[in-house]
């Protein structure tokens, strides 16, 4: 029995060290630091609203960041690495002439990743704000 548990101790420690993998998953909600900053943009940004900023990043100071999209249709989004490069790639299907909806996901970035692009229905996005929470 001693046997098993100095090697399984060895393989918690070493996952624990690991880097976490990159991805990207909705959530129902965005916390409410987000909410609250997204309400208060047009007191930042005269003229604005955040469904004008279409694209948001909220960086949370671990190995990740939530991104807040608008959208008058569905989304879905995944991501895949391109180089050093982490492509999150959003997809909109049956749009239509409505209020934009507010969809919101955590990015988890690895160690690997140096850049983040987004991609909208294939074409790069940038990022209209980009915060530290």
């Amino acid at each position: 029995m001693k046997k098993l548990i100095g090697p399984f101790i060895a393989v918690l420690v070493l996952m624990a060290c690991s880097s976490p993998e990159a991805g990207i998953s909705e959530l129902d909600n965005a916390p409410e630091d987000i909410t609250d900053f997204i309400a208060e943009i047009p007191a930042y940004v005269p003229d604005s609203t955040a469904s004008d900023m279409r694209l948001l990043s909220f960086n949370d100071g671990d190995n990740g960041s939530y991104v807040v999209f608008f959208s008058s249709g569905q989304v879905e989004a995944d991501t895949h690495t391109e180089g050093d490069t982490l492509v999150i790639n959003m997809t909109e299907t049956d749009l239509a002439d409505e209020q934009p909806t507010q969809y919101t996901y955590y990015l988890t970035i690895s160690e690997e990743h140096e850049a983040v692009e987004v991609r909208v229905n294939g074409e790069n996005t940038p990022f209209d704000l980009v915060a530290g929470l």
